[in-house]
């Protein structure tokens, strides 16, 4: 004859249940996204402080000049209020450029769109902080006249940057 012992066969089964219920509440938990690193860049533009930022590196991938990044006011909508900071190829911890030198531009499109260069009738000034390579990062300093990109000289449509900065991780997609 068979006996059953039906209480421990109940708390075998509930215990049962209970793990089960544990394993899958710990894989429903939503397990949240590593934060997202933001490198900046800032600068007082007409006399108002922008801050800038961007989750792109310094590359090579530029059209204007050997390294380049782009940083935005908000990342979201990279279509308007953004800066693009161009150094030459052969940039260097200590560097002080200035208009005329190579490979340098400041590119800045504001809130309606219009876009303003650095352009060879205009101030641009940027020091090299720090520069580590591909794999390290990138800061310096930067003060610029820049001129709207539908105005020819002698016109006077133009915007002026001051205590601009940027710090911004180096990745060169293509090793030179």
């Amino acid at each position: 004859m068979i006996i059953f012992n039906f209480t421990s066969m109940k708390i075998n089964v509930l215990t049962l249940f209970i793990l089960i219920a544990m394993i899958f509440a710990d894989s429903c938990k939503k397990h949240e996204d590593p934060p997202v690193v933001y490198y900046t860049a800032s600068a007082t533009i007409k006399g108002t402080l922008v801050q800038f930022k961007t989750t792109s590196t310094f590359s090579h991938l530029c059209i204007f000049s050997g390294v380049c990044n782009t940083f935005y006011v908000d990342p979201y909508n990279g279509l308007v209020n953004y800066i693009i900071i161009g150094l030459p190829k052969d940039v260097s911890t200590g560097m002080d450029l200035k208009n005329g030198d190579g490979g340098i531009q400041i590119l800045y499109t504001d809130v309606n769109g219009r876009q303003y260069f650095s352009s060879k009738f205009d101030s641009l000034k940027i020091h090299v902080d720090e520069w580590q390579g591909h794999g390290g990062w990138g800061k310096g300093t930067f003060m610029a006249k820049l001129r709207y990109s539908g105005s020819q000289p002698p016109l006077n449509d133009s915007l002026t940057i001051t205590n601009g900065n940027f710090s911004s991780r180096i990745w060169y997609y293509f090793q030179n």
